[in-house]
């Protein structure tokens, strides 16, 4: 084993294995995203499956503009750093105590609130009345949300299926997370 400069074990990158990387509609954007170190979590991962919560807000954090949570984002979260990186998501405004379900899913809604909370325009999308709906299931956007849902469409970080559905409510997969950081890291600049 080795050792790092401050005398803590080395700990290899994050190693990861996406299973259906091949055959997934999200696996190239998944390749490119790996090249630059950003994964959905460590381990064997299938892009079709659903994200849990925790792994989801440990993505986005690397997106906190400021002073970052202390987390080893090479593995494994241990429970300090998980409880490190929740309580930054309660004092910073980014979720509530109430939604906390570590290893429970994330609805799309709920997806594109984070993202946009740690990216700063949590004010912005709590206007849902200033925002004209574009997707054909904008009624079943939870109440409060249609605002962050439309920033999310007009900054192009979400479009809709070919029906122009965005599904809110259902749960965001792992290859869809991916898809939304990739069209942020496209779109910021």
């Amino acid at each position: 084993r080795h050792l790092n400069y401050d005398g803590t074990f080395y700990m290899n990158p994050k190693e990861i294995s996406y299973g259906d990387i091949e055959r997934h509609y999200a696996g190239s954007i998944a390749k490119k995203l790996s090249d630059c170190d950003i994964y959905v979590s460590s381990g064997n991962v299938y892009l079709d499956e659903n994200i849990a919560q925790q792994e989801y807000l440990l993505l986005i954090s690397e997106f906190i503009n400021g002073t970052k949570p202390i987390i080893n984002t090479t593995g494994v979260l241990n429970d300090d750093q998980t409880e490190m990186l929740y309580a930054y998501m309660y004092s910073n405004g980014i979720m509530d105590r109430s939604e906390a379900n570590h290893s429970g899913y994330v609805t799309r809604a709920d997806a594109v609130k984070y993202l946009l909370r740690i990216l700063g325009h949590g004010t912005i999308g709590d206007m849902s009345d200033i925002f004209i709906p574009h997707f054909a299931d904008a009624d079943q956007v939870p109440e409060g949300l249609m605002g962050y849902v439309e920033l999310a469409r007009s900054l192009g970080l979400i479009k809709g299926s070919t029906d122009n559905c965005f599904k809110p409510k259902e749960y965001l997969t792992n290859g869809d997370s991916l898809i939304i950081i990739y069209n942020y890291l496209i779109n910021q600049g």
